[in-house]
């Protein structure tokens, strides 16, 4: 399969709908950057455990699992926006809910796990209809460029995100985090409210193609599948992306367990470390289009993924804050080139009427793993230490790399599009 080419120039316009999007996107991920650190910190708080931290974490990606396996239906069926919304709104509810608790003094660990639960399955929901939506608002050709601008945008949020939530979790408890996140989902609905109709950009038009028209037999994402299956390009990059998952699902809650338990450092300081690894994931973002512009796709993934796997033999091997903060920033920023190549890539790959139904199935794919590491990530630290099973991860990382460049290395170069 010949490899797609992004020509996109960092001076192009995008569409004025594109940019309500990115703003509401914007103002959705500070929330969000809040929450990767609070909510760790609430189970932490409430349990005093690392494997409860895992099993909150698995049961969320479980639902994010099922939520996934048909929300290519749903997103190829009705307009992406419409059902965005719907997910924002739910979002906003169930967020809302954990900071009420805590006012009338409900503690309860089955409600966040609830709460969880339902925020994941939404989120798995409105992750597909977000890829579907950029490419129909921004046409093929500009689809990296206008991914490396959410992304680096989500990074920018996850500098100031989690210093906040450090900040605000200290003075008056994680859960208060947990409404101002429930806020962002608000405005995140509100900007797609305000959103015009947006016409699809010519080179992002519908391809006829039998499969237009989904129907209930195709509930299930077998289209997808079946076009997964008969694209080696995107096969390989399936199978790559779901053994990078069995290793990562559990990392983010490694990293706040070893600086709370291992280093003894406050919500703050667990803040700040999270803060200036996104600052470096901005950079990265704001460098991706041109890197993709001059490397192989195949390049960038397998550097990421190995860059990814020395941060964490770093972690390991650190027994003090400035190195696992070093550990942390770069693992963060090899991960945001890495997720941004991905998605363009299959927005380049895969036609505009089954995008919803392919980026599905590949979610659920890449993700069958991610419950079962996450679960077995947080159990081995709580039997060897944190430390250990990011040494382990890592190494596993840097295996992955080499096998992935291996792999690739051996394919016939295809010639441009």
């Amino acid at each position: 399969m010949a490899e797609p080419r992004f020509n996109a120039d960092s001076t192009e316009t995008l569409p004025k709908s594109f940019n309500i999007f990115w703003l509401g996107q914007g103002l959705s991920a500070i929330g969000d950057a809040m929450t990767v650190v609070a909510l760790p910190l609430v189970v932490l708080a409430e349990t005093g455990s690392v494997t409860q931290m895992g099993r909150l974490t698995a049961f969320a990606r479980t639902g994010a699992l099922l939520a996934t396996a048909g929300a290519g239906f749903v997103v190829d069926s009705w307009r992406p926006r419409r059902v965005m919304m719907a997910c924002d709104a739910a979002r906003w509810v169930l967020l809302a809910l954990l900071p009420l608790a805590a006012l009338l003094e409900f503690h309860r660990l089955w409600l966040l796990s609830v709460v969880a639960l339902g925020a994941a399955f939404a989120q798995g929901i409105f992750y597909v209809g977000h890829v579907s939506l950029v490419a129909e608002l921004v046409g093929r050709a500009r689809v990296n460029l206008a991914n490396s601008r959410i992304e680096g945008t989500i990074a920018l949020a996850y500098v100031f995100g989690p210093l906040l939530a450090g900040v605000l979790s200290a003075r008056f408890g994680a859960t208060s985090v947990l409404g101002f996140d429930s806020a962002t989902f608000l405005a995140s609905l509100l900007s797609l409210y305000l959103m015009t109709r947006a016409s699809v950009a010519p080179s992002a038009a519908p391809e006829p193609t039998p499969e237009a028209a989904p129907s209930l037999t195709r509930a299930l994402g077998l289209a997808g599948l079946r076009f997964i299956r008969g694209q080696p390009e995107l096969l390989r990059l399936t199978v790559f992306v779901a053994l990078y998952q069995l290793f990562t699902a559990a990392m983010v809650d490694l990293f706040i367990f070893r600086l709370k338990h291992d280093l003894n450092r406050g919500d703050t300081a667990t803040g700040l470390t999270f803060a200036f690894a996104s600052a470096t994931a901005v950079v990265a973002a704001a460098l991706t289009p041109w890197l993709r512009r001059r490397f192989s796709f195949h390049r960038i993934w397998a550097t990421a993924v190995a860059l990814q796997g020395l941060a964490l033999v770093v972690a390991c091997a650190a027994r003090s804050l400035p190195p696992i903060a070093g550990a942390a920033a770069l693992y963060m920023a090899s991960m945001t080139t890495m997720v941004i190549c991905q998605a363009s890539l299959r927005q380049e790959l895969i036609p505009q009427p089954l995008l919803g139904r392919v980026t599905s199935s590949f979610l659920v794919l890449v993700s069958l793993p991610m419950p079962v590491g996450a679960l077995a990530a947080t159990a081995l630290a709580a039997r060897f230490g944190a430390e250990h099973v990011q040494g382990g991860a890592g190494a596993a990382l840097l295996a992955t790399a080499a096998l992935a460049s291996g792999v690739w290395a051996r394919m016939p170069k295809a010639a441009g599009p």
